[in-house]
């Protein structure tokens, strides 16, 4: 009898260390799980950071382009109406010192 309970004791014993073991183990998994989550999250938030500034740049650029695109058409329309006023200029000046004879007369 005093065998059976000596083996009650162990078994109970060794079912508490595979419980305290199944802990250690639970909470090891745990913390590695988190840790992996963790690296997987600061990964993927630098992938969008790097997404997100080169897709900035193309903006960017882009825009840029546009810019100098309207600049340079409104750069030869002015240089058009200053080649225009400069061929007519003489003549809108004889037409004005004529008018305004006429207004003196």
């Amino acid at each position: 009898m005093e065998d059976v309970v000596n083996r009650i004791i162990a078994i109970d014993k060794d079912t508490k260390n595979v419980i305290e073991m199944t802990e250690r183990v639970k909470k090891n998994s745990e913390l590695e799980l988190k840790n992996k989550l963790e690296e997987l999250e600061k990964g993927l938030l630098e992938e969008g950071r790097i997404l997100a500034e080169k897709e900035f740049k193309a903006i960017i650029d882009e825009g840029i382009e546009e810019v100098n695109t309207i600049k340079d058409k409104e750069n030869s329309k002015i240089h058009n109406i200053d080649s225009f006023y400069n061929s007519k200029k003489k003549d809108l000046l004889e037409d004005l010192f004529q008018n305004l004879l006429k207004q003196n007369e």
